[in-house]
C-alpha cells in the first residue's frame, strides 16, 4: 500500500510539473521586446506547449515580470515569475521562477523552483519540472500537519535561488523523463 501511494504521488508530482513547464505565450511580433532579430525559423522555448497529458506550459516573456506558466483542463496548476533564464533558444536549459501561485501547495509560493527543457525543436521539446524524490519520507509526510512536511515540499521547492540552482540539476536526478511538448 505505502509503495503505492509513493508511486501515485509521483505520478501527480510529474504530471503537476509538466503542467507548469507548458504554460508559454509567445509574444506577438509587434511587442515581442527582444533584439529586434525574431525570426519565426528560430527555435525558441517563449510561447505555449502542450503535452501528452493535455498540460499547458507557458513561457511569456512578454510579461512584466516575465513569467512561466503551468495548466491544466485551463486551470493554473502552478506559476512564477522567471528570475533566471538559459538562452530560450539553446537545445536545453534551465529556467528558475519564484513561485507566484500554486493551486495544490500553496506553502512553495515565495520558494524557488526550476524546469529543465531538451531536444528544444522549432515545434517540439521535452519539458520537466525539478523533482528531487526523497525516499525516506514515509507517505503520510504529504500532510501539512505532519511533522515531515517541510522535507516533502522541499522535494520540489527551495528557499533560496541558490538552493534552487545547485540542487535542482540533471546531475542530480532531478529531472527524470520529462513530456514530450508540441508548440501551439
Amino acid at each position: 500500500m505505502k509503495k503505492n501511494l509513493i508511486k501515485l504521488f509521483q505520478l501527480l508530482s510529474v504530471l503537476l510539473i509538466l503542467l507548469f513547464l507548458f504554460n508559454c505565450q509567445e509574444p506577438s511580433s509587434e511587442s515581442s521586446g527582444g533584439s529586434g532579430n525574431d525570426d519565426n525559423q528560430t527555435s525558441s522555448l517563449v510561447g505555449q506547449w502542450l503535452s501528452s497529458y493535455d498540460e499547458l506550459f507557458i513561457v511569456a516573456s512578454n510579461e512584466t515580470p516575465p513569467m512561466f506558466y503551468s495548466q491544466y483542463a485551463g486551470s493554473t496548476s502552478y506559476a512564477g515569475e522567471i528570475i533566471e533564464h538559459d538562452d530560450y533558444s539553446g537545445t536545453s536549459g534551465y529556467i528558475t521562477i519564484l513561485y507566484t501561485e500554486n493551486a495544490y501547495y500553496p506553502e512553495v509560493v515565495g520558494k524557488y523552483y526550476r524546469i529543465y527543457w531538451k531536444n528544444l525543436t522549432l515545434d517540439s521539446c521535452n519539458i520537466s519540472g525539478a523533482y528531487l524524490y526523497d525516499s525516506s519520507l514515509p507517505p503520510e509526510a504529504s500532510d501539512p500537519s505532519n511533522p515531515d512536511y517541510p522535507d516533502y515540499i522541499a522535494q520540489f521547492s527551495a528557499d533560496t535561488l541558490d538552493d534552487a540552482k545547485n540542487k535542482f540539476i540533471v546531475e542530480n536526478g532531478a529531472f527524470l523523463g520529462g513530456s514530450d511538448c508540441n508548440k501551439q
